[in-house]
């Protein structure tokens, strides 16, 4: 199976990204690796609602999941990732259902949210 190969390959070459004026992106994905709970690759299965603190927020289903590190030994099922969050930063336009993502993720009461905002979220392009 190749997706170990590609997936350390994905993530040692997106450490070498520029960084732009935003703080969250200048952090390098190893970093954000090393500090995370959960590494996938997962599928967009559908859009869904999560409580958060008490409040609903949109986030994603995912489906076939293939995780590249867990932290915790306990994935919550069905895994949900938060994208709107109270911190602008922390906000991810993303995700399109079907389509297939490298989620860096942090676990908060049975939900997961992408760990550094947009840089946390990146989607992986179907090669030919």
């Amino acid at each position: 199976m190749m997706r170990p190969i590609i997936c350390f390959t994905l993530l040692t070459s997106l450490t070498a990204s520029a960084a732009s004026g935003n703080l969250l992106s200048a952090i390098p994905v190893d970093e954000q690796a090393k500090r995370a709970d959960l590494i996938v690759i997962a599928t967009i299965r559908r859009e869904a609602i999560c409580d958060v603190k008490g409040k609903s927020r949109p986030c994603f289903e995912l489906n076939n999941v293939f995780v590249i590190r867990n932290n915790k030994r306990k994935v919550r099922v069905p895994i949900r990732v938060v994208i709107d969050s109270e911190i602008d930063e922390l906000n991810v336009k993303c995700c399109e259902i079907g389509k297939e993502y490298l989620m860096i993720l942090k676990e908060y009461k049975n939900s997961y949210f992408p760990f550094f905002g947009q840089t946390s979220i990146r989607q992986l392009i179907e090669l030919d």
